[in-house]
């Protein structure tokens, strides 16, 4: 496949949103099975009136195919970190997490990727990882 041409990989909307457990437990069968863990992201959207977060994960099988999944949550709530088993996942969650505030339970560092709109006035604040001892020098 070349990488100029758009690719219709799955039509979303004829595939439900799964709970963000059963998510999470999908993506997490997924890597177990040897496949690459693409993207991971998501969006706010409104349905029955409640809004929520649609999460979603693409994945590249050891056959070369790719795979997509759906989990939703509603704002605020809480999924099972995927990072402590698979680093992989560490830096999408950590950004999901900051985007949507869908917060991964167990995420070993869970820290900003980037400070966005108001926040970027806010670096001093930042707990940027400190390395000590008598070695460290700053560059």
């Amino acid at each position: 496949m070349r990488t100029s041409k758009a690719v219709l990989i799955a039509d979303l909307r004829s595939s439900p949103p799964k709970s963000s457990y059963e998510f999470s437990h999908r993506c997490a069968d997924s890597l177990d099975a040897g496949d690459h863990l693409i993207t991971l992201f998501g969006r706010h959207e409104k349905s029955n009136r409640h809004w929520g977060t649609i999460v979603t994960a693409v994945f590249q099988t050891t056959a070369g195919e790719l795979k997509v999944f759906r989990g939703q949550a509603e704002d605020g709530k809480h999924y099972p970190s995927l990072t402590h088993t698979y680093p992989v996942a560490q830096i999408f969650e950590r950004e999901l997490w900051e985007q949507t505030g869908l917060q991964p339970d167990g995420h070993p560092w869970l820290k900003p990727v980037r400070f966005e709109g108001e926040r970027q006035q806010r670096m001093t604040d930042y707990p940027f990882f400190k390395v000590r001892g008598r070695e460290v020098h700053e560059v």
